[in-house]
Order: C-alpha cells, then sequence, then structure tokens
C-alpha cells in the first residue's frame, strides 16, 4: 500500500483541501504576504499623468505629484507647449540619460521664445561672446543660426570650465548637477522661464490662462505688463549673455582668489612622485599611469613597480591640457590606473594584476614667471592595497582625487625637494637664480666653453629578467664625438661627464645654437643576450664663455621608458635607443649677473 503524506494538498470537487493543522498557518502567511507586497510596492510607485495644454488651474494638480513622485517624459523636440513639461520637472529632478544636443535645444528655445530681436538691451553691452540678435551670416537659415548658436554656446561653456570638447559633453551626459554647481544662474533663469510658460499669471497680469506668453500684447498687458515682460526679458539675455558669461565660475574664481596673493595663476611644469610600500609583495607586475581628465589621455609612469619604488614623472603639459601653461583652477582632477598589456606572453600580460600597496603620492607644479611652486601633498601616506580591478582589457582606476584650490600648499621653488633623490631640488636651476638674483640684467651667453651632461637610470623591472639596470655600456654622442657614458650601469645610478668640445665641435668653445641634438644607445656586438634598460632622465649644462653663468638643458629631465637593443626585433618593436633635438632658445640660464632666464632670437 502506498504511503500517503497528510500534509499533502487533495483536489475533491473541485475544490482545494488542507489538512486542518495547516490551515490558521496558511491564512497567516497569506496576509503577511500581502502586506509586504504592499509595502514593497508602495514606494516604487509612479504617476502617469496626461498632460493636456497647461493652465493655472492643472498647474496646482501636476507640480506636487511631480514632487511626490517624479514624472517619466518622453523627449521629443522641445516646443513651446512642451516647455512646461520638460524644463522645470528635468532641472527639479534630472534626466536619467541627458545628451549635449538635448541641452542645445533646451537654450536655443529658451532664446528664440524670449523674442530676443526685440529684447530692450542696453546699446553699451557687448560683453557676450557671441551674438544670437544679429541673425548669423547673411543667408543663413535658421536652423543654421540655431546650430551655431548652440555650438557657440558649448565651445564657450567648455573654454571657460578649462574642459575639452569630449569632456564636456562627457559632464552633460551625467545630468544637470554640473551645470548647477558651475553656473547656478543659468538654472534660475531657466526654470523661471518655465514657470512663466506654464502659468502666465505667474509674470503676467494680464495675460489669460489659455493664452501663451508670447501671444499676449503688449497693449493688453498694460504699463505693468509691459514692465514685467521686459524685466523677464532682461534678466534672461543680460543674466545669460551679460555678467553670467563674462564672470569665470565659482571654482576657477575661489582658485585665481587663493593664488592671487602667492602670485601664482599658470603653472609651466608639473611633477608627480608616486612612492610603493616597503614592505615584501608591495610592488607589481601592472603598468601605471595617471589622468588629468576623465576623458584625457593617460600618462605613463612605469612599466612595472617594485617594494619601496619611487618614481617621479615630468607631465607633458601640451599632451595633458594643450598648452604649455596650464591655470592653476585647471588641475582639479588625477586618477592612478593599473593597466594589464595585451602583449601575449610578456611578463606584464603574465603577471600583471597582482595586489600592490600605493603608499602615497605627490603633484609639485612650478608657477610659471614666478620663483613660487604648489605641491598638492595630502596623499601623501595614503598606504591603501589595491589591485587591477574588471576586465584585463582595461584600464583600472585605483585611486582619483579631485584637487580643490585650498588643497595646494604654498612653497618656494627652492624649497621643493625630490622625494626619490634625496636632498636634490626639483628645479635646481630656479633656485640657484633665486639665490644669485640681481637688478642688472645678465650679459648675453652666445657660447659655451665647458659642457657636461648627466644621466639618471631609472628603478624597477619589466620582467624576472630585465630590470631597470642593464649589462650593457651605453654610449653618448654629441656633434662628432661619440664616448662611453656608463658601463654595465645599475638600476637607480646616477652618473655626471664632461663632454670634450674640442674633440665634439672642433673648437674650444661652441655656439649656443650649434648643439643641435644628442643620441644615447648601447654598445653593439657586446653581449649575445642584450636586456632591456630604463632611463629616467638626461640633462644638459653650459658654462657660458668668460663668465661664471651656467646653462641648463631639462627637457629631457623626465623621460621613464624602456629601451632595448634588440628592440627592432621585438614585438612591437622597442625603442632602441634615446635620441632627440635641442632647441637653443630652451636653455636656462643662472648664475653670474642675473636670475634665470631663457634667450630670444632677438638677442642673435
Amino acid at each position: 500500500m502506498r504511503y500517503r503524506n497528510p500534509l499533502r494538498w487533495r483536489r475533491t470537487e473541485k475544490k482545494l483541501i488542507m489538512p486542518r493543522p495547516t490551515l490558521q498557518l496558511f491564512r497567516w502567511m497569506s496576509l503577511s504576504l500581502l502586506t509586504g507586497l504592499r509595502n514593497s510596492i508602495r514606494p516604487r510607485l509612479r504617476l502617469t499623468i496626461k498632460r493636456p495644454r497647461p493652465t493655472l488651474s492643472l498647474w496646482h494638480r501636476t507640480l506636487p505629484p511631480m514632487f511626490l513622485f517624479g514624472l517619466s517624459i518622453n523627449r521629443p523636440r522641445p516646443t513651446l507647449g512642451l516647455w512646461h513639461r520638460i524644463l522645470l520637472p528635468s532641472f527639479l529632478f534630472g534626466f536619467s540619460k541627458l545628451d549635449a544636443a538635448w541641452l542645445q535645444q533646451w537654450i536655443q528655445i529658451l532664446l528664440n521664445e524670449a523674442n530676443g530681436n526685440t529684447c530692450p538691451l542696453s546699446p553699451s553691452h557687448s560683453a557676450h561672446p557671441f551674438s544670437p540678435f544679429g541673425g548669423g551670416e547673411p543667408g543663413q537659415s535658421p536652423e543654421e543660426d540655431d546650430e551655431k548658436l548652440a555650438q557657440d554656446i558649448l565651445a564657450f561653456l567648455a573654454t571657460s570650465a578649462s574642459l575639452s570638447r569630449d569632456g564636456l559633453l562627457t559632464a552633460l551626459g551625467n545630468g544637470v548637477s554640473w551645470l548647477v554647481s558651475n553656473y547656478p544662474n543659468l538654472i534660475d533663469v531657466l526654470v523661471d522661464f518655465a514657470i512663466a510658460s506654464a502659468s502666465p499669471k505667474v509674470c503676467f497680469e494680464k495675460a489669460g490662462p489659455k493664452r501663451s506668453t508670447r501671444d499676449v500684447d503688449e497693449s493688453e498687458q498694460g504699463d505693468n505688463g509691459t514692465d514685467k515682460t521686459k524685466a523677464l526679458c532682461r534678466r534672461l539675455f543680460l543674466g545669460l549673455l551679460g555678467e553670467m558669461w563674462t564672470k569665470p565660475p565659482k571654482k576657477a574664481a575661489a582658485a585665481a582668489a587663493a593664488a592671487a596673493d602667492d602670485e601664482c595663476r599658470y603653472f609651466d611644469d608639473m611633477i608627480v612622485t608616486l612612492m610603493v610600500g616597503s614592505h615584501w609583495g608591495d610592488g607589481t607586475w601592472s603598468r601605471v599611469s595617471y589622468r588629468f581628465d576623465q576623458g584625457g589621455k593617460y600618462v605613463p609612469a612605469a612599466d612595472s613597480l617594485s617594494r619601496e619604488g619611487c618614481v617621479e614623472t615630468r607631465i607633458p603639459l601640451e599632451t595633458v591640457y594643450g598648452s604649455s601653461t596650464v591655470p592653476v583652477e585647471s588641475v582639479d582632477y588625477f586618477a592612478i590606473y593599473d593597466i594589464i598589456t595585451s602583449d601575449d606572453l610578456s611578463d606584464n600580460w603574465i603577471f600583471a594584476g597582482d595586489a600592490w600597496n600605493l603608499r602615497g603620492y605627490r603633484i609639485a607644479a612650478k608657477c610659471a614667471n614666478s620663483s613660487r611652486a604648489l605641491v598638492f601633498e595630502k596623499d601623501m601616506e595614503i598606504n591603501q592595497k589595491t589591485r587591477h580591478r574588471g576586465s584585463p582589457d582595461l584600464p583600472s582606476k585605483v585611486w582619483r582625487a579631485l584637487i580643490k584650490p585650498d588643497d595646494w600648499a604654498k612653497y618656494q621653488q627652492d624649497e621643493v625637494l625630490s622625494l626619490c633623490q634625496k636632498g636634490n631640488k626639483t628645479w635646481p636651476a630656479a633656485a640657484a637664480a633665486a639665490a644669485t638674483v640681481q637688478e642688472s640684467k645678465p650679459s648675453n651667453c652666445s657660447s659655451f666653453d665647458a659642457l657636461k651632461v648627466e644621466l639618471r637610470m631609472g628603478t624597477g623591472f619589466i620582467n624576472v629578467m630585465d630590470f631597470a639596470g642593464t649589462y650593457d655600456n651605453l654610449v653618448l654622442q654629441m656633434g662628432k664625438d661619440a664616448f662611453i657614458m656608463a658601463e654595465h650601469p645599475d638600476s637607480g645610478e646616477k652618473m655626471t661627464k664632461t663632454i670634450d668640445i674640442k674633440k665634439s665641435f672642433g673648437s674650444e668653445s661652441v655656439d649656443i645654437r650649434d648643439v643641435v641634438d644628442f643620441r644615447l644607445f648601447p654598445v653593439t656586438g657586446q653581449r649575445v643576450n642584450a636586456d632591456r634598460w630604463k632611463i629616467e632622465g638626461i640633462t644638459f649644462e653650459g658654462r657660458c664663455e668668460g663668465s661664471s653663468m651656467k646653462a641648463r638643458y631639462e627637457e629631457y629631465g623626465s623621460v621613464n621608458r624602456w629601451f632595448n637593443r634588440f628592440g627592432r626585433f621585438a614585438r612591437g618593436r622597442e625603442e632602441t635607443e634615446l635620441k632627440g633635438p635641442i632647441d637653443w632658445t630652451k636653455w636656462k640660464f643662472s648664475g653670474g649677473e642675473g636670475g634665470e632666464r631663457t634667450h630670444d632670437g632677438s638677442e642673435f
């Protein structure tokens, strides 16, 4: 006989029968389930509202539900009839997806519907970078005018906020929070305009609820209505195209005010120092790069990091910011990335992604045309254990800092010391200049009677066989002469050699314009199994003929690159040597009769 479970449900005459001992339990579970379901659904309740033409009586019915539940709106091309349904809810709650084209249309509609061609403006007002009143170039259609106006607005936003166009589009794509923080007046004006469009009685006394703002004739409005129309028009255009467009954003103004006392408004040099923990296993096989903008270019810092490692990287300002001098307020973002390369069977590809200890970092920036420097040193002792996260094919952000104007510490340039080269000054030429400045202008220095070079090997390793040092001898060629610069240099080693000017240039002195290039390469045919080696930097120093004035060439002072004698045969064709031109206008002079300076072509 089959065993029947006494708690099993049975169907009898189309009725569901449960054993009596569980009937009360079933009712209790059903009640609990319904109660929980009701409570879980209630917070997610959203309201769908029919959207007829707005009237004042409708306004009080639509606004409270929007505040309570939010409003889901499809986004067709905006018109005045849609303005009240689109603009106000979007600025109150924000769209989940806001693209640049939608922002362009907002501002276009704002200017068009405000009757900009007849707006009473002061004839002396000309402080706006573009003019929506001129009607564009002859023969342009209204659509072309609107497009040009939108592009001008985007160009202004990018310029005033010191962002690239891609960076601006990224910021706008995240919603209106960026506009709120940088242009609060713009938000206020747009919201006021939306309210006036949705309910004319808010701003225009004589306007009926069934008529739009632009249909209200001045004769119907009377003096009071005319004044309010002009006031709104002035606020729209004077606010948007006048003071607000010409004043810098709050962040820029705060940074300028903070730097005004220190005479530092622009940077012309920037060095980032990265430090690794000192415990066993704190290094990494991963490559490390920096970013100074969320959508900007990566700046390589190290191909790998050893424990107790210290890496100094000179940031190429023209590559990162598009200019050799950068406003202080533009340096407001910094991120460190852990990168795994896609090179097959390389040590980075095989071993990278391991955990490592980020001890800290420092950003030292040299002020242009000043003896001062600003240093970001708040994160020098963060001691964070980190590693590559996510897909190995994508860079992984391991640290991010949002730099505020008050975060910079103020120093004299000669007070900023290198963290990797203990005791050395970061900007030695500037330090020497500060110690020898006199009122008289220094004499011209057109030739050198002594010239020496300083080579600094890098640190770290690229795989278990290739550390920053090398078993090869390195040769420096300048002019007609080539000589051994370093014999089997070790990782982190520093060497200084004097260049024989007579051998290199054929005379006892050399014209500054004849020092045109250099080349550093390994000796060929010395070893069969060549290894990789890394250069941190190379600098040149010359002594002016008949003077105690000295000149330094520091354009290659922060190279931080790997080289391989057999690089042309390697996958990806690695660099085999370090070489480059020397621009005579970029020598920096110090000592003797005056402070640091650079040459001008008119001197010769």
